[in-house]
Protein backbone atom coordinates (compact mmCIF):
# COMPACT_ATOMS: atom_id res chain seq x y z
CA UNK A 1 0.00 0.00 0.00
CA UNK A 2 1.46 3.34 -0.86
CA UNK A 3 1.67 6.48 0.74
CA UNK A 4 -0.93 8.17 -1.38
CA UNK A 5 -3.39 5.87 0.17
CA UNK A 6 -2.73 6.62 2.99
CA UNK A 7 -2.36 10.51 3.35
CA UNK A 8 -4.75 11.06 0.89
CA UNK A 9 -6.42 13.66 3.27
CA UNK A 10 -3.74 15.72 3.49
CA UNK A 11 -4.19 17.60 0.27
CA UNK A 12 -7.31 19.50 1.79
CA UNK A 13 -7.50 22.18 4.60
CA UNK A 14 -8.20 21.64 8.18
CA UNK A 15 -11.22 23.15 9.51
CA UNK A 16 -14.01 22.42 11.18
CA UNK A 17 -15.54 20.26 8.34
CA UNK A 18 -13.90 17.49 9.23
CA UNK A 19 -12.81 15.09 13.03
CA UNK A 20 -10.08 13.10 13.80
CA UNK A 21 -10.95 9.42 14.35
CA UNK A 22 -8.11 7.45 16.08
CA UNK A 23 -8.76 3.71 14.97
CA UNK A 24 -9.41 1.94 18.18
CA UNK A 25 -8.52 -1.70 19.70
CA UNK A 26 -11.04 -3.81 16.86
CA UNK A 27 -13.01 -2.86 13.84
CA UNK A 28 -16.24 -2.73 15.27
CA UNK A 29 -15.35 -0.29 18.66
CA UNK A 30 -14.10 2.30 16.05
CA UNK A 31 -17.46 2.07 13.40
CA UNK A 32 -19.74 2.06 16.42
CA UNK A 33 -17.52 5.51 17.00
CA UNK A 34 -17.86 6.53 13.77
CA UNK A 35 -21.63 5.87 13.39
CA UNK A 36 -22.04 7.72 16.90
CA UNK A 37 -19.99 10.70 15.31
CA UNK A 38 -22.54 10.84 12.13
CA UNK A 39 -25.33 10.64 14.06
CA UNK A 40 -24.55 13.70 16.30
CA UNK A 41 -22.01 15.59 13.96
CA UNK A 42 -22.24 17.28 10.41
CA UNK A 43 -18.73 17.00 9.38
CA UNK A 44 -18.39 16.64 5.63
CA UNK A 45 -15.21 14.37 5.92
CA UNK A 46 -13.69 11.86 8.87
CA UNK A 47 -9.71 11.61 9.40
CA UNK A 48 -9.08 8.10 10.36
CA UNK A 49 -5.98 7.58 12.10
CA UNK A 50 -3.71 4.72 12.56
CA UNK A 51 -2.35 3.93 16.27
CA UNK A 52 1.37 4.96 17.15
CA UNK A 53 3.13 3.46 20.24
CA UNK A 54 5.91 5.45 21.07
CA UNK A 55 7.35 2.58 23.42
CA UNK A 56 6.88 -0.29 21.30
CA UNK A 57 6.81 1.67 17.70
CA UNK A 58 4.84 1.28 15.11
CA UNK A 59 1.78 -1.83 14.91
CA UNK A 60 3.03 -3.79 12.11
CA UNK A 61 -0.75 -4.23 11.28
CA UNK A 62 -1.43 -0.45 11.44
CA UNK A 63 -1.56 -0.21 7.47
CA UNK A 64 -4.12 -2.37 6.31
CA UNK A 65 -6.62 -2.39 9.34
CA UNK A 66 -6.81 1.66 8.82
CA UNK A 67 -7.69 1.30 5.13
CA UNK A 68 -9.75 -1.20 5.84
CA UNK A 69 -11.44 0.43 8.17
CA UNK A 70 -11.76 2.82 6.16
CA UNK A 71 -13.26 1.24 3.11
CA UNK A 72 -16.21 -0.68 5.38
CA UNK A 73 -16.97 3.34 6.53
CA UNK A 74 -17.21 4.58 2.76
CA UNK A 75 -19.64 1.43 2.07
CA UNK A 76 -22.16 3.05 4.58
CA UNK A 77 -22.79 6.19 2.43
CA UNK A 78 -23.43 8.30 5.32
CA UNK A 79 -22.34 11.01 2.76
CA UNK A 80 -19.29 12.17 4.02
CA UNK A 81 -16.05 11.07 2.95
CA UNK A 82 -13.18 9.21 5.20
CA UNK A 83 -10.02 9.51 4.82
CA UNK A 84 -6.77 7.16 6.26
CA UNK A 85 -3.64 8.69 7.99
CA UNK A 86 -1.34 5.60 8.96
CA UNK A 87 2.37 5.00 9.62
CA UNK A 88 5.13 3.52 7.87
CA UNK A 89 6.39 0.18 9.10
CA UNK A 90 9.29 -2.46 8.64
CA UNK A 91 8.55 -6.09 9.36
CA UNK A 92 11.67 -7.53 7.85
CA UNK A 93 11.76 -10.41 4.89
CA UNK A 94 10.45 -13.66 4.71
CA UNK A 95 13.97 -15.63 4.13
CA UNK A 96 14.97 -14.25 7.63
CA UNK A 97 12.02 -15.66 9.07
CA UNK A 98 12.90 -18.79 8.27
CA UNK A 99 16.20 -18.26 9.13
CA UNK A 100 15.18 -17.19 12.75
CA UNK A 101 12.99 -20.48 12.72
CA UNK A 102 9.37 -17.75 13.15
CA UNK A 103 6.01 -19.74 12.98
CA UNK A 104 5.93 -18.83 9.35
CA UNK A 105 2.19 -20.21 9.07
CA UNK A 106 1.19 -18.06 12.10
CA UNK A 107 2.56 -15.20 10.36
CA UNK A 108 0.99 -15.56 7.41
CA UNK A 109 -2.72 -16.05 8.45
CA UNK A 110 -2.17 -13.00 11.10
CA UNK A 111 -1.48 -10.74 8.07
CA UNK A 112 -4.37 -12.41 6.65
CA UNK A 113 -6.61 -11.24 9.60
CA UNK A 114 -5.48 -7.86 9.41
CA UNK A 115 -6.71 -7.74 5.56
CA UNK A 116 -2.81 -7.15 3.98
CA UNK A 117 -2.94 -6.25 0.46
CA UNK A 118 0.42 -6.51 -0.46
CA UNK A 119 3.76 -7.22 1.22
CA UNK A 120 7.60 -6.11 -0.49
CA UNK A 121 10.37 -8.48 0.56
CA UNK A 122 12.38 -6.56 -1.38
CA UNK A 123 15.40 -8.31 -3.26
CA UNK A 124 15.88 -11.15 -1.30
CA UNK A 125 15.65 -14.39 -2.30
CA UNK A 126 12.62 -16.65 -0.48
CA UNK A 127 14.07 -20.55 0.13
CA UNK A 128 12.38 -22.97 -2.04
CA UNK A 129 10.79 -24.73 0.88
CA UNK A 130 8.32 -21.85 1.21
CA UNK A 131 7.12 -21.90 -2.13
CA UNK A 132 3.57 -23.71 -1.06
CA UNK A 133 3.20 -21.25 1.44
CA UNK A 134 3.75 -18.26 -0.54
CA UNK A 135 1.85 -19.32 -3.37
CA UNK A 136 -1.12 -20.23 -0.37
CA UNK A 137 -0.41 -16.58 0.33
CA UNK A 138 -0.97 -14.85 -2.87
CA UNK A 139 -4.16 -16.64 -3.48
CA UNK A 140 -5.65 -14.67 -0.13
CA UNK A 141 -4.37 -11.55 0.02
CA UNK A 142 -5.88 -8.32 -0.93
CA UNK A 143 -8.65 -8.89 -3.36
CA UNK A 144 -9.74 -11.87 -5.77
CA UNK A 145 -12.95 -11.21 -7.22
CA UNK A 146 -15.25 -14.10 -8.35
CA UNK A 147 -18.57 -13.63 -10.85
CA UNK A 148 -20.93 -16.20 -8.88
CA UNK A 149 -24.10 -15.67 -10.13
CA UNK A 150 -25.52 -14.17 -12.91
CA UNK A 151 -28.99 -12.75 -14.02
CA UNK A 152 -29.58 -11.25 -17.60
CA UNK A 153 -32.27 -11.39 -20.93
CA UNK A 154 -31.11 -13.97 -23.15
CA UNK A 155 -33.18 -13.05 -25.79
CA UNK A 156 -33.98 -8.97 -25.76
CA UNK A 157 -35.33 -6.19 -28.71
CA UNK A 158 -33.17 -3.41 -30.08
CA UNK A 159 -34.71 -0.29 -27.89
CA UNK A 160 -35.59 -2.36 -24.86
CA UNK A 161 -34.48 -1.74 -21.49
CA UNK A 162 -32.75 -4.56 -20.08
CA UNK A 163 -31.54 -5.52 -16.75
CA UNK A 164 -28.16 -6.71 -15.54
CA UNK A 165 -27.76 -8.58 -12.26
CA UNK A 166 -24.86 -10.19 -10.76
CA UNK A 167 -23.01 -11.64 -7.52
CA UNK A 168 -19.34 -10.47 -7.07
CA UNK A 169 -17.92 -12.60 -4.64
CA UNK A 170 -14.11 -11.07 -3.20
CA UNK A 171 -12.55 -14.41 -1.93
CA UNK A 172 -9.67 -12.32 -0.70
CA UNK A 173 -9.27 -10.29 2.60
CA UNK A 174 -9.25 -6.63 1.18
CA UNK A 175 -10.99 -5.01 -1.02
CA UNK A 176 -9.80 -2.89 -4.10
CA UNK A 177 -8.67 0.46 -2.73
CA UNK A 178 -8.50 2.25 -6.15
CA UNK A 179 -11.77 2.81 -8.15
CA UNK A 180 -11.63 1.89 -11.16
CA UNK A 181 -14.35 2.07 -14.10
CA UNK A 182 -16.52 -0.98 -14.14
CA UNK A 183 -18.64 -1.38 -17.42
CA UNK A 184 -20.55 -3.89 -19.46
CA UNK A 185 -19.80 -4.74 -22.99
CA UNK A 186 -22.36 -6.64 -25.52
CA UNK A 187 -19.93 -7.60 -28.46
CA UNK A 188 -19.52 -9.61 -31.83
CA UNK A 189 -17.59 -9.87 -35.13
CA UNK A 190 -19.64 -6.77 -36.59
CA UNK A 191 -20.57 -4.52 -33.47
CA UNK A 192 -19.77 -3.52 -29.74
CA UNK A 193 -21.77 -1.94 -27.98
CA UNK A 194 -19.88 -0.51 -24.42
CA UNK A 195 -22.39 0.24 -21.14
CA UNK A 196 -20.76 2.36 -18.73
CA UNK A 197 -21.91 1.78 -14.90
CA UNK A 198 -21.86 3.88 -11.23
CA UNK A 199 -20.20 -0.05 -10.30
CA UNK A 200 -18.19 1.36 -7.12
CA UNK A 201 -15.95 -1.63 -6.84
CA UNK A 202 -14.31 -0.49 -3.83
CA UNK A 203 -17.26 -1.31 -1.67
CA UNK A 204 -16.71 -5.45 -2.45
CA UNK A 205 -15.60 -6.58 0.62
CA UNK A 206 -14.45 -9.63 1.64
CA UNK A 207 -17.54 -11.74 0.57
CA UNK A 208 -20.56 -11.39 -1.81
CA UNK A 209 -22.05 -7.87 -3.03
CA UNK A 210 -24.88 -7.87 -5.28
CA UNK A 211 -25.28 -5.52 -8.13
CA UNK A 212 -28.12 -4.36 -10.81
CA UNK A 213 -27.58 -2.13 -13.77
CA UNK A 214 -31.04 -0.90 -16.10
CA UNK A 215 -29.31 -0.41 -19.65
CA UNK A 216 -31.96 0.95 -22.42
CA UNK A 217 -30.44 -1.03 -25.54
CA UNK A 218 -30.20 1.22 -29.00
CA UNK A 219 -33.09 1.59 -31.01
CA UNK A 220 -30.65 0.49 -34.21
CA UNK A 221 -28.89 -2.16 -32.97
CA UNK A 222 -28.15 -4.85 -35.21
CA UNK A 223 -29.98 -8.19 -34.57
CA UNK A 224 -27.68 -11.04 -33.77
CA UNK A 225 -25.71 -13.11 -30.65
CA UNK A 226 -23.53 -10.91 -28.71
CA UNK A 227 -21.46 -11.51 -25.77
CA UNK A 228 -21.37 -9.92 -22.84
CA UNK A 229 -18.74 -9.06 -21.03
CA UNK A 230 -17.45 -7.24 -18.33
CA UNK A 231 -14.44 -4.93 -17.86
CA UNK A 232 -12.79 -3.24 -14.61
CA UNK A 233 -10.72 -0.38 -15.60
CA UNK A 234 -9.11 -0.86 -18.94
CA UNK A 235 -7.51 2.23 -21.63
CA UNK A 236 -6.12 4.79 -19.42
CA UNK A 237 -6.77 2.87 -16.09
CA UNK A 238 -4.68 -0.42 -14.71
CA UNK A 239 -6.94 -3.55 -16.09
CA UNK A 240 -8.37 -6.24 -13.09
CA UNK A 241 -8.99 -9.31 -14.48
CA UNK A 242 -11.81 -11.93 -12.07
CA UNK A 243 -10.40 -15.42 -10.78
CA UNK A 244 -13.34 -16.92 -12.16
CA UNK A 245 -11.80 -19.61 -14.36
CA UNK A 246 -13.67 -18.56 -17.67
CA UNK A 247 -12.65 -16.43 -20.45
CA UNK A 248 -10.53 -13.78 -20.18
CA UNK A 249 -9.28 -11.52 -23.61
CA UNK A 250 -6.88 -8.94 -22.21
CA UNK A 251 -9.45 -6.31 -20.93
CA UNK A 252 -12.53 -7.98 -21.01
CA UNK A 253 -13.91 -10.71 -19.05
CA UNK A 254 -17.00 -13.44 -20.82
CA UNK A 255 -19.58 -13.22 -18.79
CA UNK A 256 -22.79 -14.92 -21.08
CA UNK A 257 -24.34 -15.05 -24.65
CA UNK A 258 -27.81 -12.29 -25.24
CA UNK A 259 -29.50 -12.37 -28.51
CA UNK A 260 -31.01 -9.23 -30.18
CA UNK A 261 -34.05 -10.35 -32.01
CA UNK A 262 -36.73 -8.63 -34.34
Amino acid sequence: MTNEQIHDYQSFPVCDTHVHLVYQDSLEKTIKTYRNIMEHFHYERIVLLGMHNSTKGCDPANNAKVLYCKSVMNAEETGRKVYAYGSLFHYWWISEWYRQGWDIDGIIEKTLSWHVSTFNTKSFPIQYELQDKIEYWLTKMGYRFYLSEISYPEKAKAGEEIEVAFVMENKGVAPIYNRLPFKFLLTNEDNTLEIETDIDICKWLPGESRESVKVELPTDMSQGTYQLCCVIGGGKYPVVKLATDTRNDDEKFYMADMEIVD
